[in-house]
């Protein structure tokens, strides 16, 4: 119920100075409560709650129509004056109150039409794409300090413009238009709309320097900062394997390995958005790619060439040897005999030991048996181990359960088919460190040969990319993507037995859907004595904290849809959340049958 005393309190007060808690009062009177709660958590005040249009009701929630034109023609009513209270069925308000209150509700009128024409400030409120931001500016601003506002938040340069009485779009290009568009404005609010500047800089080289670039006997390619090469010189062209009309207007990715070159868009726009880079004006060992698709390693250095009509972004590019020499400092004429020459291992698809060493992502080898033969510098601090730890161990031992266990099986069946269903294909994958920590990575598998002609296998790891967003992910939302990215059958259950989380492999595998599973206990999958032991089990472990069967693999009896059982492998890892101390624990399948 609405207390009495609570509207009669409001209604002798002007609407703009409403506190958030009075605004959700005035929803309950008009039959609007359902939405006093998030009006309370918007810290929507009386001043806000004059300025709503339909698009932000619609983002507050709001989404019955017949509610939000209630809401709306309220607002219009409370800024003209025109709502009374009434229909307040208050004894404490006699008639003469209520001419009273028509009095009042005139000097209302007065007194809000005064404020809204005597306040300094202005609101802006910005739309671009589908954001909004508000932005609080004096009436006596300019259009270049909104332009800066603008851009602190949204991180680019936009064109802005409004909508005149006519409906027309009028852009605003100075500081008399956008007098004319706050005279416009009603309530003190201005609308405005926000594009993205399409303006691009004009990058192009001179001919004296296209000449001078041609005339360095290093190779140099030039790009603009979306990443297009805009000139190679001849030597590029010749250390590449490409013509320069094959490269000019291509992205510069075409010259990376297809693990870098996934990277390198995100990479640049970063850049752009940011202007922050930690390799221009530095030199660094990467991987670089011919048009035969051979990888071999180089010398980078960036410079950057900025200008205000231009913005181009200068690489330098070394050949090195086995040693890290320079060994691109070379005569155009005499390039390609010594390609002939040299050892060239990249170019016979031998493996390289001593370059992959100088690699900064981690890199391990394998022989067709899964021994590991080369761990690199990178990998031994991804992994935890030193190279002599692990070398001649199968690969396994950087994996968790099931994949440790089923691992030579994907070789062996590669090996007999030559169906690669990995190699050559960016994907991500969960390793095991050696404390015991399990995370996600991203893999690149490339087939090579040894010295001695045999098959190895090179894998190259890199991080996976955390996409950072302003609400932080749940634990268990976090844990869910995690096994849904791995390819055995798995299922996350909290410290009751419940259900939380099944991929679409234990989909497959139970043959039960996620709806059937969901918010039911583990029990249901198991077969065996342990469909009614399951719980019992559970307690006893969060009791003594003594570990039977949480990290040990075993064969267990499960259950499947058709009520048949089948035998499966089963390893059982805790997940703790560290914020709300919860318990979680994720199993992964195997079938042994």
């Amino acid at each position: 119920k609405i207390k009495m005393a609570s509207i009669a309190f409001i209604k002798n007060k002007e609407t703009c100075v409403w506190t958030v808690e009075e605004v959700g009062v005035y929803l309950k009177y008009i039959d609007l409560a359902q939405y006093s709660k998030i009006f309370v958590e918007n810290q929507i005040t009386g001043e806000d709650f004059l300025d709503l249009d339909n698009q932000d009701l619609a983002i507050l929630g709001v989404k019955v129509l017949g509610h939000r034109k209630r809401i709306l023609k309220n607002v219009n009513k409370l800024k003209v004056g025109e709502l009374n209270f009434d229909n307040l069925s208050d004894s404490s308000v006699s008639s003469a109150s209520s001419f009273s209150s028509h009095g009042s509700t005139g000097i209302q009128r007065i007194k809000q039409q005064n404020l809204v024409e005597n306040r300094t400030d202005l609101v802006l409120k910005c739309y671009y794409k589908k954001k909004i931001i508000i932005l609080i500016v004096q009436k006596n601003t300019t259009l270049s300090n909104i332009k800066r506002k603008i851009k602190r938040e949204l991180h680019r340069t936009v064109t802005i413009s409004y909508e005149d009485e006519d409906g027309d779009i009028i852009e605003i290009k100075k500081d008399s238009q956008l007098k004319t568009a706050i005279k416009s404005c009603k309530d003190s609010t201005l609308r405005i709309h926000c594009k993205r500047n399409s303006k691009k800089k004009v990058n192009k080289l001179t001919d004296e320097e296209k000449e001078l670039m041609n005339n360095v006997v290093v190779s140099m390619i030039s790009i603009n900062t979306y990443g297009v090469i805009i000139y190679c010189n001849d030597t590029a062209c010749s250390m590449f394997g490409y013509t320069r009309e094959d490269l000019i207007d291509k992205n510069i990715s075409v010259l990376m390995p297809p693990i870098y070159a996934s990277k390198h868009d995100n990479y640049i726009k970063r850049y752009r958005r940011t202007g922050k880079t930690k390799v221009i004006g530095t030199g660094r060992n990467v991987i670089a790619m011919d048009s035969k698709g051979m990888t071999f390693p180089v010398h980078l250095s960036l410079t950057e060439d900025k200008k205000k009509n231009r913005h181009i972004i200068n690489g330098q590019i070394r050949r090195i040897d086995n040693n890290g020499v320079d060994n691109n400092i070379k005569s155009i004429n005499n390039y390609n005999n010594e390609i002939e020459v040299e050892t060239s291992r990249e170019l016979d698809n031998v493996v390289d030991f001593e370059v992959l060493r100088k690699v900064e992502d981690s890199v391990i080898v394998i022989k067709i048996d899964g021994s590991i033969i080369f761990f690199n510098n990178a990998a031994e601090k991804l992994f935890g181990y030193e190279e002599d730890e692990v070398l001649e161990e199968n690969i396994n031992i950087l994996m968790p359960s099931p994949h440790r266990e089923n691992h030579q099986k994907y070789i062996n069946n590669y090996l007999r088919t030559g169906r690669a269903k990995v190699i050559g294909i960016n994907r991500e994958v969960i390793i095991e460190k050696e404390d015991g920590c399990i995370t996600a990575v991203n893999l690149y598998l490339e087939e090579k040969i040894d010295k001695n002609n045999n098959k190895v296998f090179v894998g190259v790891i890199t991080k996976r990319k955390v996409i950072k967003s302003k609400k932080k992910k749940s634990f268990l939302k976090q844990e869910r993507e995690r096994i849904n990215m791995i390819t055995v059958p798995a299922i996350i259950t909290d410290s009751e037995g419940i259900i939380q989380a099944y991929n679409q492999d234990a989909s497959d595998f139970f043959g039960y859907n996620m709806v059937d599973v969901l918010g039911k206990n583990i029990s249901l999958l198991c077969g065996g004595d342990h469909k009614n032991n399951h719980d019992q089990y559970i307690k006893s472990y969060l009791d003594t904290g003594v570990a039977k069967i949480i990290g040990k693999p075993r064969d267990v009896p499960v259950l499947c849809s058709d009520g048949n059982e089948k035998m499966a492998n089963l390893s059982v890892t805790e997940r703790r959340d560290k914020d709300t101390n919860k318990i979680f624990f994720v199993g992964m399948f195997h079938s042994t049958d």
